[in-house]
């Protein structure tokens, strides 16, 4: 036989045994990660090794070992929202179980009462004990019905403004009772959202009974302005008192004539400063193309700022009195939050000197 054939032939061996021998070291390698896959604990921590390195294998043990650390920190994360609910739940019973005792003595009391004055006061305090827990399964019912990922909205064209007036009226007596009177704030024109109405009330409800709840004064609300741009609640400009009977006396039924002249005051105001638009804002100022956008601004003074944890005022059962010495769940933000974030809206707070400022504003680029 030739040399040259023969050359040529102990080459084709060559790498027809180099072919064998890599197929051999790729199977042996993948039957041992198969192996040690199959065999792996659940729980464990263990990662995925090469006794060998042959081309390309690296690379998928790297991406197996990427997807079972991703898998462990899902687990541990979930392991640790679970001890959280647990937690709040137990919480959450105990603020059940205690007006329900409280509400069963007096009714115990009471039977045992032969005077009949005595009689009625206890029965009035077991029947506010258990309106108490009603409070509190209805707001356990919202955040659950707020968290249904096949939660159902109906879009439409809505007023803000009238979603805020309807509340408003429908508070007028804890307002009339602590002597506040709410300051309402606006751009002179309507602020119309395409949004769920029913979701939308049930959030500006649940910001202005926060604010009730937990303030220490009146609540000043701002309707519209571009996130980051709007007064705040101390700026003379735009802090136009209407007083409680005026602001949410006449609302319900028909126009409120107070309302009506307080918005062309307004207007007028607003119009009548040398370089300024609608808003107040230089005219010439340029802006950012669908920038965030305020909806809605709920400010009112709290008594412990300090106290205050912005970023965690929507967790679930988050209370900034861990005494529990105010009456809430702790659901009312959380079910806001998520029916803001389920129209493609958000809720954001902040703290400004003493006052607490909760805002609903849409996504930059959005409407």
């Amino acid at each position: 036989m030739p040399t040259g054939a023969l050359i040529a032939l102990a080459l084709l061996l060559g790498i027809a045994a180099g072919l064998v021998l890599g197929v051999a070291l790729y199977a042996l390698e993948l039957r041992r990660l198969t192996q040690n896959l199959r065999g792996r604990d659940a729980a464990s921590n263990a990662r995925l090794s090469l006794n060998a390195r042959p081309p390309e294998l690296p690379a998928l043990v790297d991406a197996i070992n990427g997807e079972l650390d991703r898998s462990a920190q899902t687990s541990i994360d979930m392991q640790r929202h679970q001890q959280e609910f647990q937690r709040d739940l137990s919480a959450l019973s105990h603020d059940i179980r205690t007006p329900l005792a409280g509400a069963k003595g007096y009714l115990q009391l009471a039977l045992e009462e032969s005077d009949s004055e005595l009689r009625q006061v206890r029965l009035n305090t077991a029947i506010e004990r258990i309106d108490r827990t009603s409070e509190l399964l209805d707001a356990l019912f919202s955040y659950t019905k707020a968290s249904d990922p096949d939660l159902t909205l109906e879009f439409q064209p809505v007023d803000v403004r009238e979603i805020v007036e309807r509340c408003l009226l429908g508070h007028y007596p804890q307002f009339e009772e602590r002597g506040w009177e709410p300051s309402i704030e606006d751009a002179g024109t309507p602020v119309v959202i395409d949004a769920d109405a029913q979701a939308l009330g049930r959030i500006v409800e649940n910001l202005v009974a926060n604010a009730l709840r937990h303030g220490s004064g009146a609540p000043y609300i701002r309707i519209g302005a571009r996130h980051g741009d709007g007064a705040g609640p101390g700026d003379p400009r735009l802090r136009r008192a209407l007083g409680v009977s005026e602001s949410i006396g006449g609302v319900a039924g028909t126009a409120n004539p107070h309302l009506h002249r307080a918005r062309a005051e307004h207007r007028a105001s607003a119009s009548s400063a040398p370089g300024t638009d609608a808003q107040g804002k230089n005219s010439t100022a340029s802006a950012s193309p669908n920038p965030a956008r305020t909806i809605l601004a709920i400010s009112n003074p709290v008594e412990q700022p300090e106290a205050i944890e912005p970023d965690h005022l929507f967790d679930r059962f988050y209370q900034v009195d861990s005494a529990r010495q105010k009456a809430g769940s702790g659901l009312g933000l959380a079910t806001a939050s998520k029916l803001a974030r389920a129209m493609g809206l958000e809720l954001q707070a902040r703290v400004e000197g003493t006052w607490l400022v909760i805002e609903l504003v849409t996504h930059p680029g959005g409407a």
